[in-house]
């Protein structure tokens, strides 16, 4: 069983974009753990569970988990097909294909923070890290995943 959408879009296993969105969202977790925490204070502070789900840092948690489910899934087909399409099988070449990725996505933001709104390098550092981990750190996630060997039982010809 495979996942495309139409003809033109590669095939790619399901299981492997659900692998490749649970690495996504551990790495986004980073980002969002402020979201969460401001949730479990505000549930802590008002003891009462009605109360918690209906107040904003519920809402806010709900749409941020929602809303990176579904961009990890989207970002783990995106990028398994685009290491299928060209035909890596190396990781050299995955570090390359997300490299290329984390360039066409964060360059711009990148440069722009550094050198327009001239914040302390050391949170550009820090964003630029987390985004190494979701660009490259998935395509090196995803190759080993989709290229991994069974290492055969010892004695079995």
């Amino acid at each position: 069983m495979s996942l495309a959408f139409q003809a033109g879009f590669p095939s790619v296993s399901p299981l492997t974009v659900v692998v490749g969105a649970g690495y996504a969202q551990l790495s986004s977790y980073i980002i969002q753990r402020p979201i969460f925490v401001a949730l479990n204070n505000k549930a802590k502070q008002t003891n009462d569970a009605k109360a918690t789900l209906e107040s904003d840092e519920s809402k806010t948690a709900a749409a941020s988990l929602a809303t990176s489910l579904v961009s990890s899934s989207v970002q783990s087909y995106a990028l398994t097909a685009l290491l299928q399409l060209a035909n890596v099988v190396s990781y050299k070449g995955a570090a390359v294909v997300g490299t290329l990725v984390l360039a066409t996505q964060s360059g711009p933001k990148i440069i722009n923070d550094i050198l327009v709104k001239k914040e302390p390098i050391d949170v550009v550092l820090s964003g630029v890290a987390v985004k190494v981990l979701d660009t490259v750190g998935l395509a090196l996630f995803l190759q080993w995943y989709t290229h991994r060997s069974v290492v055969p039982k010892i004695g079995s010809n």
